[in-house]
């Protein structure tokens, strides 16, 4: 899955996964949705770690984990192709990132 994620996040057309969707596009999601469930129960298991709210445990998820970096490339990609159509053929756009965390934290 991570492999699929990170060919997406480059601009390459990611090769099928098993038992997922052969439309890479329309695989993007359940996968993502996937990634971010294992991230986040990783993180909450965490020794001497409290549970974190779900909006503190998004924040980290989407500004601290490289998977996080993943989705806002992902985010851009798949903009920059959807901007390249001819808009009567744009498809709906496929969103991996929830509105709350839509502006990317600048690093550095």
């Amino acid at each position: 899955m991570a492999a699929f994620v990170a060919a997406f996040a480059a601009d390459e057309t990611p090769n099928p996964l098993e038992g997922a969707n052969p439309n890479p596009q329309a695989a993007l999601r359940p996968i993502v949705d996937d990634l971010k469930t294992f991230y986040q129960e990783a993180a909450a298991e965490q020794p001497g770690t409290e549970q974190p709210n779900p909006y503190a445990m998004n924040r980290w998820f989407y500004y601290e984990t490289r998977m996080g970096d993943a989705l806002y490339e992902i985010r851009d990609v798949l903009t920059a192709r959807q901007e390249a159509l001819p808009a009567e053929n744009r498809p709906p756009p496929v969103n991996v990132i929830p509105n709350m965390f839509r502006e990317r934290l600048q690093k550095g």
